[in-house]
């Protein structure tokens, strides 16, 4: 009986990318189809541009889960409005993340009205420490991590919000619209919680709000001035504070 060829036999032929000399086109064992290879240059260079991707995809995948939503796919510092109160608030918000990447662990309060921009500048501030630092960072919409929590308890097969579990550990963490949830005492506990946390591992929280700190400490406190205190005096030690003092940009 006639021993199958089993070895991979190999024929010179053009690059199929380049048309150079270098190209091969490979029969695998027990196959009857040929496998094209590029010559030696344009294989580096395809290897190259395929480890690029992967480190666009694995950077795609760090800013989904950081907290990326449709509307800010687009958002970075070079998209945000440049009239001087935008201009103020990026310079302010730079100047945080140089701080930060020098070692500094202070918090970063962004307050202002409505539709100010705070969010997106905040979401700035996360893509960078991201993409530019490779910093664990992400945001979180304080209100609406509230309701999946206190959606969790009420299901009791369901676990606690992966954001959750985040929110006290993450390198950077942005507290989103502090101050929009319903003052109630467990809400306060849950903030205490998160803040104490944080401040004892000095991990950097950026927090924005529609309230300056003397504000957000009385929502916050709401029947116990103390406690909201204590929670925002927490969070404005030593920290870098901006006011966006803008009208609602959304309505154009």
């Amino acid at each position: 009986m006639e021993r199958p060829d089993y070895e991979m036999s190999r024929r010179e032929v053009p690059c199929a990318s380049c048309g150079g000399p270098g190209g091969a086109m490979l029969k695998l064992p027990m196959m009857r189809v040929e496998v094209p290879m590029l010559c030696p240059g344009c294989q580096a260079r395809e290897e190259a541009d395929e480890e690029e991707r992967e480190i666009l995809r694995k950077m795609e995948h760090a800013l989904e889960r950081a907290g990326r939503d449709a509307r800010m796919r687009d958002w970075s510092f070079s998209t945000y409005p440049r009239d001087e109160v935008g201009a103020a608030a990026v310079a302010a918000a730079e100047e945080w993340i140089a701080g930060y990447v020098d070692g500094e662990r202070a918090n970063l309060i962004l307050h202002g009205s409505v539709g100010g921009g705070k969010t997106g500048l905040a979401w700035c501030v996360v893509r960078d420490l991201i993409v530019l630092h490779g910093v664990d960072a992400m945001l979180v919409n304080w209100r609406e991590l509230l309701a999946e929590l206190r959606q969790s308890y009420a299901d009791r097969h369901a676990g606690q919000p992966t954001d959750y579990m985040r929110v006290h550990r993450v390198g950077v963490l942005v507290l989103d619209d502090v101050g929009a949830e319903r003052p109630t005492d467990w809400a306060r506990e849950e903030l205490a919680s998160v803040v104490e946390q944080r401040y004892a591992r000095q991990l950097p929280t950026v927090v924005t709000s529609n309230y300056p700190p003397s504000g957000l400490a009385e929502r916050i406190g709401h029947d116990d001035p103390i406690i909201g205190q204590r929670i925002v005096s927490r969070l404005t030690e030593g920290a870098t504070q901006h006011e966006i003092k803008v009208r609602d940009r959304r309505l154009g």
